[in-house]
């Protein structure tokens, strides 16, 4: 049985936070993380304030890594996960993102710096 904290987040929650809230209120805070059974926690820590293009123009964009630490990776639910899922919490990923600053936010870029390769995706307009 898993025991799943009050307050906990999902990759997919953490990518709406993101967007919702200001970097003052996210920065360095670490919170409850859950994804597939394994529980740890994650953290975004705003690296700075740049432009990124989106295809069709340059974007302001608060720049983020995401921090990610699995405590326990026995109890996850399904011993098979897709590769992308994989990647994401794997140990020594770096993850980026960065998110437009003009509301409505977005993301607008994000990277992982995996051990075989790195991916990006970008918004193109």
């Amino acid at each position: 049985m898993i025991k799943i904290p009050k307050n906990i987040y999902t990759i997919f929650t953490l990518l709406a936070m993101v967007q919702s809230r200001p970097y003052h209120k996210l920065d360095t805070k670490w919170f409850d993380f859950e994804q597939e059974g394994q529980i740890g926690q994650a953290r975004f820590v705003w690296a700075d304030t740049s432009n990124t293009w989106n295809g069709k123009d340059s974007v302001m964009c608060d720049h983020y890594r995401l921090d990610i630490n699995i405590e326990d990776e026995e109890k996850k639910l399904d011993k098979r996960s897709d590769y992308f899922m994989e990647e994401v919490l794997a140990d020594g990923v770096v993850r980026e993102l960065w998110v437009s600053r003009k509301k409505p936010k977005r993301i607008i870029r994000t990277t992982l710096k995996t051990n075989w390769f790195p991916i990006s995706a970008t918004i193109n307009e």
